[in-house]
């Protein structure tokens, strides 16, 4: 009896031992990570930030946080932020974000508003901390901008994981409902008046590999550009309006896709009135391209519905056998 009563007390002495010892370096290395960014010019500041969680997790609160990246301009501040780990499994964490938050821009800023926000996140155990998977939901969220726009989603799921045998291509899904665009939005690409508040669901299935991995260096250094896009499905229903599109393209290293997306949409009038209100397409060519899809069109024996192909060539983009104009730059700050 006494015999166990030494094992049990060794081993609650040895586990102690260890959390104490891992809630020391968990919390030296988030406050060394601010440091460090303070030095490479950051704001990164934050009023208390304590680990609790004894015996068996590694809990952090940081309230009153506030990070500005000098190079891009990209401010997030937030009153109270979450970081909740198993003793165990330290790489293997769940973050809360709070009900409000704040990211800003040097163009605008963007208050987040919500009801839930949180994630599973794993990461590759050694000192990069390369993202293996992410799993997020968010229910009610609001964004209200400093330029006058609000926007909502009724809730969200976003996936994300290493492709297998990858080091930086990651399989991403997402799915969203109750997607509510700004009323200014709405207002300008909605001439007809034909669209309900919100979109009915918007969803995402892609792979895409980038030049890097999604680990500390794509916070502290710079962000992993992406390399080439898989789309097996990207979907959103809005009202009388579905668009659907798969494909695949490359991406330079300027951010120019090449390759073809094909595309399906319903009442695709309204859609190319939306992009010329958007600046999508330049107002002077939308004639053009209009009688183009109507021969289109007519080809898949409907008027209102259109399969045809976005073709990316060169740095400029067309629908089937009509020019454009330059394509989007694929650039993440």
């Amino acid at each position: 009896m006494r015999l166990l009563g030494i094992i049990v007390f060794l081993a609650v002495a040895g586990w102690s031992g260890y959390w104490y010892a891992g809630k020391s370096a968990y919390q030296a290395g988030l406050e060394r990570w601010f440091d460090d960014r303070r030095a490479e010019g950051w704001v990164a500041e934050y009023e208390t930030l304590a680990t609790v969680g004894y015996p068996s997790r590694f809990d952090t609160e940081v309230t009153a946080l506030e990070l500005v990246d000098p190079e891009t301009g990209v401010a997030w501040q937030a009153p109270l932020f979450r970081v909740e780990a198993a003793s165990a499994s330290p790489t293997e964490i769940d973050v809360i974000w709070p009900a409000e938050q704040t990211l800003a821009s040097p163009e605008e800023r963007v208050t987040l508003l919500s009801d839930v926000m949180e994630a599973g996140v794993r990461f590759r155990p050694n000192t990069s901390l390369a993202l293996e998977a992410m799993d997020a939901t968010l229910d009610g969220l609001v964004l209200r901008s400093s330029e006058g726009w609000e926007s909502r989603v009724e809730s969200g799921v976003f996936n994300t994981r290493l492709d297998e045998g990858s080091q930086t291509a990651h399989v991403i899904t997402f799915a969203a409902t109750g997607v509510t665009p700004g009323s200014q939005v709405v207002d300008i690409i909605d001439s007809s008046d034909i669209l309900p508040d919100a979109l009915e669901t918007v969803q995402l299935d892609m792979t895409a590999d980038f030049d890097a991995p999604w680990d500390r260096a794509a916070i502290e250094e710079r962000r992993p550009q992406p390399t080439a896009l898989d789309l097996r499905l990207a979907k959103a229903q809005w009202g009388p309006l579905e668009l659907s599109a798969t494909g695949a393209v490359t991406v330079d290293a300027e951010g120019r896709p090449e390759g073809n997306i094909d595309i399906k949409a319903t009442e695709w009038r309204e859609m190319l009135k939306m992009a010329v209100a958007g600046g999508v397409i330049p107002e002077e060519i939308a004639p053009t391209i209009e009688r183009g899809l109507e021969l289109l069109a007519g080809f898949s024996g409907s008027s209102t519905s259109l399969n045809t192909t976005l073709n990316f060539r060169g740095g400029l983009m067309s629908v089937g056998p009509i020019p454009v104009g330059p394509a989007p730059v694929l650039r993440l700050r």
